[in-house]
Order: C-alpha cells, then sequence, then structure tokens
C-alpha cells in the first residue's frame, strides 16, 4: 500500500514539474516575441560565439569572389571568427553576426555581365528539420523580365567589379525567413554563400559549371550547350 501510494505521488511530481516546465517556456516565448517553435529548435542548436562563412564553388566560374567583409571588417572564407569580438571591434549586436555582409563579384569572362542570383545557405537547418534553409537574392535585372522590370540594371563589361552587400533591411527579411521555420540566426553558426547562376547581355547562362542559352522554340527555356 505504502509502495503504491509513493508512486503515484512520484507521477504527479513530475507531472506538475512537466506542466510547470512547459508553462516558463511558454512565458518566455511570450515575453520575447518568439515563437515556441524557435525556442524548441533553438535548443537543439549548439551555439557557438564561433561563426563561419564559406563559399560554394565550381568549375569554369567566369566570374571571381573577393573581399568578404562582416561589418566593413575583412573576414577569411572558411576561416571561424568571434561575432563577440567583431561586434565590440565594430559595433552593432553579436547576434547579427551577418549584418553588412559584403564581398566583391568580379567579370572574368568576355562578355558583359548583366545579371546574377546568388543565395545564402543555412547547412545546419537540414540537420535539423531535414530541409535546409535557402535565402535566394538577384542583383540586376533578368532579360525575360521584360514586363515587371524588377531590378536595378547593371553591367559590368570584362574585368570590372561588382560589390554584393546585405543591407540591414536584407538582414530583417533573413531573420523573418528562418523565424518562418522557428530558427534565429545567433543560433546559427554557418552559412554558404552561393553564386547559382549569372546571365550575359548576349542571353548567356552560366549556372553551376556549365552554359546555357535560350532555346529558340520557347525563351523561357535554357538548353545546356556542349562543354567547351
Amino acid at each position: 500500500m505504502f509502495k503504491s501510494g509513493t508512486k503515484l505521488t512520484y507521477q504527479i511530481t513530475a507531472l506538475l514539474i512537466i506542466c510547470a516546465a512547459s508553462a516558463f517556456v511558454g512565458f518566455a516565448s511570450r515575453k520575447n516575441n518568439t515563437p515556441i517553435a524557435a525556442v524548441s529548435k533553438s535548443a537543439m542548436l549548439q551555439w557557438s560565439d564561433e561563426k563561419v562563412i564559406d563559399r560554394k564553388q565550381f568549375l569554369n566560374e567566369p566570374f571571381k569572389v573577393a573581399d568578404l567583409k562582416v561589418k566593413s571588417t575583412d573576414i577569411d572564407l572558411n576561416e571561424k571568427f568571434s561575432a563577440q569580438s567583431l561586434a565590440q571591434k565594430a559595433g552593432g549586436n553579436f547576434e547579427d553576426w551577418i549584418d553588412n555582409l559584403s564581398f566583391t563579384i568580379q567579370n572574368t569572362s568576355d562578355k558583359k555581365l548583366t545579371y546574377m542570383a546568388f543565395s545564402l545557405d543555412f547547412p545546419e537547418t537540414a540537420a535539423i528539420g531535414g530541409s535546409m534553409m535557402v535565402y535566394t537574392m538577384e542583383i540586376g535585372r533578368h532579360p525575360q523580365d521584360v514586363e515587371n522590370k524588377k531590378g536595378e540594371r547593371i553591367s559590368l563589361d570584362a574585368g570590372d567589379y561588382y560589390t554584393v552587400t546585405i543591407s540591414t533591411n536584407d538582414l530583417k527579411k533573413i531573420k523573418s525567413f528562418l523565424l518562418l521555420k522557428g530558427y534565429q540566426l545567433v543560433n546559427l553558426n554557418k552559412v554558404t554563400i552561393w553564386i547559382d547562376y549569372v546571365i550575359y547581355d548576349n542571353e548567356l547562362r552560366w549556372e553551376q559549371g556549365y552554359w546555357y542559352q535560350p532555346d529558340p522554340s520557347n525563351p523561357k527555356k535554357y538548353n545546356r550547350l556542349a562543354a567547351n
């Protein structure tokens, strides 16, 4: 009789502890305006002050990427840096560790570059959620975007440079994008830059190591060219 009563007491106590913990998490989420999903996924991440920015590279890239900076401070690709030390040195919040991220892209082809699409990949989100969160951006005006005329025109001759910068507004959008699946930038420790594809004034397109040209029968379709 004493053993069964003791077991029941333990069960009730454990239940009360679980409820209290759940209530605390809910209260903390509301107080910080953070979704509960963000709290649970953040708890699964191994937060580190050491951050890394790297880049996916392909064969025969018709451009060069250099001068990586964060908060106007030089950063080496694939080298760890301290978010807190950088914030103390350059200002801003250490939580926003890709604030004012920038890099230059140089056109090394003999054609005039008029459009580029790139993305920021957050690989840690794939390990937790099953699918990686990828934030896409574009520079220039896509040649097929005749009606909407989105984007500011760019025109890079051979050897010309363009500086890509993640603005304060871009950073807000990226953080909101990550929160859609419960992630917070401060708890992510790595980002990968992808130059997905670039397009030239003759509408030739380079994408991840291969060249394409518009299909004469369907301008919205690109046909892959034989390797040259």
